[in-house]
């Protein structure tokens, strides 16, 4: 600031953890306790850094044990910054009057602190709720600080009250992207054909929701209905936050547009699982779309067109009534799929997961049917492919995302939000493996049936004489 030639504003570097009859005298003249308007704050986190000063421990609540979210006498052995610099900011706020709230402030922190079903994280919330006002939480993608730390954050946006009010709304969102992804490169907004979006200048749009949250939060300030979808926002009761025994703060937790089941899943604590990833976060750049519509052009079956799968015949263990279009047909090019592509169908019957094997590789697949395709370096498509496809978890969580229209759809938007979670390396390749031998046998079986069945026609053909012809049908019909 002092660079550009502003001599007005008051920057300070010193320890603001330390009790405050430590604090240099320039600093506590001019900025008292219980007097700032407004804070923004970013406090440190993602490592382990805990602050274990007695001489600091004992100047905070949150330096002590707490009981039902009450200071006990007893001294804590360390403390995380992050919570020690809550307290401290609080602090700090302008002081409530009878007839006015006191500060706002916003400040970023770690989702364990929100979410943590520890004893330490559930009286950590108890504290708060009872100190200020917690009128908006935003959950950000975990992008939102990478590539330096992929710590998962929120932002929590607390009024200094005099005493909080046992009923007031709480305004929610869950961010899905916020303009880069986790190294730190630019995202940009694409269509459900994948392809980029561009505003009225012809530039490519960043995919950043905050925005389109600010003005959800304005309709909410307004007293208007929230439109919530993607990005989710919502709000809830503060009362429901206080009757949870855990007294859960993360918009996820609480997210209507998230079924339970992925609730549980993103709050696992196992061995087994190491970690839960969204599957955006996993495939190639623009790796989750459908093309555009075409018109049909079918032709007889010969060495110059391709097999054009519908949405059902892809389910089918033998594909009945293939058509076929022409190979170089134009219309149709961004419809042909490769080997280890994951499809999933996005209307009629929704929701259904196979996995490219080589019969179906270099085929054209109808648009009723998303494509994901994986980052086989940071995950084998095998793997995702059995758990998508899986009855009681991968089918139930696609449950949630389908919505109805004529019929039901599913979008490539939502696709992209399912959480995986990852294994131990060693037992995610054991199950890939086996998966993948599977399919090359299907694949195999498939081919043996399709040639033998050629045999006994050409057979029936040279026996008899009889010609055998493909039936055109250039119906749009899936």
């Amino acid at each position: 600031m002092a660079i550009i030639g502003d001599g007005k504003s008051n920057i300070y570097n010193f320890d603001s953890l330390l009790p405050l009859e430590q604090f240099p005298k320039g600093f506590i003249s001019k900025i008292k306790p219980g007097s700032v308007d407004v804070i923004t704050t970013n406090p440190p986190f993602g490592t382990k850094i805990d602050d274990v000063r007695k001489f600091v421990l004992e100047k905070f609540d949150l330096g002590h044990r707490l009981v039902d979210g009450v200071k006990t006498n007893e001294l804590l052995e360390g403390q995380d910054p992050d919570k020690l610099f809550l307290e401290r900011d609080l602090q700090f706020l302008k002081n409530a009057t009878s007839k006015d709230d006191g500060g706002r402030m916003v400040i970023v922190l770690p989702r364990q602190n929100l979410s943590g079903t520890e004893t330490a994280s559930v009286e950590l919330r108890k504290w708060l709720l009872k100190q200020a006002k917690v009128y908006a939480i935003i959950d950000l993608p975990r992008e939102a600080f990478q590539p330096h730390t992929g710590t998962k954050t929120s932002l929590v946006f607390i009024q200094k009250v005099r005493h909080p009010e046992k009923e007031y709304p709480v305004f929610m969102a869950v961010s899905e992207a916020v303009g880069h992804d986790r190294r730190g490169n630019p995202i940009y907004k694409k269509d459900d054909n994948g392809k980029t979006l561009k505003n009225e200048k012809g530039e490519e749009i960043i995919w950043n929701d905050l925005p389109e949250i600010f003005e959800q939060w304005k309709l909410f300030l307004g007293g208007k209905k929230i439109n919530s979808g993607v990005p989710s926002c919502f709000s809830i009761s503060s009362s429901q936050i206080k009757n949870d025994p855990s007294c859960r703060l993360d918009a996820w937790y609480h997210d209507p547009n998230k079924n339970d089941l992925a609730k549980k899943m993103m709050d696992c604590d196992s061995d087994e699982i190491t970690e839960i990833i969204n599957l955006g976060d996993l495939v190639v750049d623009g790796g989750v779309y459908y093309p555009g519509r075409h018109k049909r052009n079918y032709v007889v079956n010969n060495e110059n067109s391709l097999p054009f799968y519908s949405g059902s015949q892809i389910l089918q263990i033998r594909s009945f009534n293939l058509k076929y279009q022409p190979r170089d047909y134009k219309p149709a090019k961004n419809h042909i799929v490769e080997k280890n592509w994951i499809l999933i169908t996005r209307s009629g019957s929704t929701g259904r997961v196979v996995i490219v094997n080589e019969i179906m590789a270099g085929t054209m697949i109808s648009e009723h049917v998303i494509r994901v395709i994986i980052n086989e370096e940071l995950i084998d498509p095998y793997y995702v492919y059995a758990y998508l496809a899986s009855e009681k978890i991968g089918k139930v969580l696609m449950e949630k995302g389908i919505y109805a229209s004529v019929v039901d759809h599913i979008s490539p938007q939502f696709v992209r939000t399912i959480p995986i979670p990852r294994l131990k390396p060693e037992k995610e390749k054991e199950i890939a493996d086996k998966v993948r031998e599977a399919e090359k046998k299907r694949a195999w079986a498939n081919m043996t049936l399709t040639k033998e069945m050629k045999d006994i026609e050409n057979i029936i053909k040279e026996a008899t004489g009889i010609e055998i012809e493909d039936e055109l049908n250039n119906s749009d019909d899936e």
